[in-house]
């Protein structure tokens, strides 16, 4: 008999954490909550673990390239990564919110501008139009006359 690679509850702890973490996201979706295109990145992760956590041979590999005895180390290692990689994904997104918001608020500040200006000459006019009403009206009279 070989040894464990890891012991037997820490692997189905991390089966169950990577199953747990994939059911969340498919949760999330159908409640709207969680775009589809922001998921392929928790999906890889998910997946990515759940395949480390049952096949414990490619975590023994794996493990050995790096030169790491304890397997179940390698195994955290590969859920921090994949935290990281979500954390700059979603840092990339948030600043081009970012971008946008400042271009929006630009946007909207030129809006407001003419918005303003538009106001100043309305007024304008209304206030020409009573002299012109008076004016008209003293033609009229004079017509009439």
């Amino acid at each position: 008999m070989t040894e464990r690679l890891i012991p037997f509850r820490l692997q189905l702890f991390a089966i169950a954490l990577s199953v747990l973490l994939l059911i969340g996201i498919i949760a999330l979706i159908r409640k709207g909550k969680l775009k589809e295109g922001y998921s392929i990145l928790w999906f890889a992760i998910g997946i990515g673990f759940l395949v480390i956590s049952v096949w414990t041979n490619l975590l023994r590999l794996v493990s050995k390239l790096v030169d790491v005895e304890y397997e179940p180390a390698t195994l955290f290692t590969f859920l921090l990564v994949g935290s990281i990689v979500v954390m700059i994904h979603f840092t990339v997104i948030i600043s081009g919110f970012d971008h946008k918001n400042k271009t929006l608020a630009q946007f909207i500040g030129l809006l407001m501008w003419e918005i303003k200006k538009l106001k100043q000459e309305n007024e304008k006019i209304k206030n020409q139009l009573p002299r012109m009403n008076s004016a008209s009206s003293a033609k009229q009279d004079e017509k009439n006359d």
